[in-house]
């Protein structure tokens, strides 16, 4: 009996201890670091850039077989749930609020995100979440806070699904630009698998 009084002193002094918001500040950020490091070990190890000749959408053959080797490398170890696929056109993302590029530059990276896809379908890749970097999130996407704005950086961080997609945004921002697209290969059990 002394044994539960005891034990339940040291409940009831911890169920009332709450953490100042400097605290509460400091382990979200832990938190937020947390998620950006397993999104890099994940997702870095896991990515392919393909370079583009300007103006094509054809992939050459030095960029297939890189490809290729990242696919079979995350497939050793792990099922493929889906393929992330960025492409960018030859010039860079809008930076304007209701800026576009040209119809002809849209469809180069359409044309991209086709190719890619492709070679993966040929890879046996089945699933895939595509994002052409080459237009701006529509006020429709930043409204409803798509994946869309999310990985584009436009849109709002509520959870760690969030998180993940603004993570992927960033992984997928720092590793493309004009005239390449970005493939994240994406195992099974992670985060934001649709």
């Amino acid at each position: 009996m002394k044994l539960s009084t005891h034990l339940l002193f040291v409940a009831a002094s911890f169920g009332s201890w709450m953490p100042s918001p400097a605290m509460a500040e400091a382990s979200m950020s832990t938190a937020v670091q947390d998620v950006r490091t397993k999104v890099y070990e994940l997702f870095g190890k896991d990515t392919a850039t393909v370079s583009f000749e300007p103006g094509r959408a054809n992939i050459r053959e030095e960029e297939r077989r890189n490809l290729a080797a990242v696919v079979s490398a995350v497939r050793a170890d792990a099922t493929i749930s889906a393929a992330v696929v960025g492409a960018w056109s030859d010039k860079d993302f809008p930076g304007n609020k209701g800026q576009q590029l040209s119809t002809a530059e849209r469809r180069l990276a359409d044309e991209r995100v086709a190719a890619v896809k492709d070679l993966l379908i040929n890879l046996g890749v089945s699933s895939f979440e595509t994002y052409t970097m080459a237009e701006s999130v529509s006020w429709m996407g930043r409204l409803f806070n798509t994946d869309d704005a999310k990985v584009k950086g436009e849109g709002r961080v509520g959870d760690a699904n969030d998180q993940v997609a603004a993570e992927l945004g960033k992984v997928l921002r720092d590793k493309g630009g004009p005239g390449k697209a970005v493939v994240i290969i994406r195992r099974a059990g992670t985060l934001m698998a649709h």
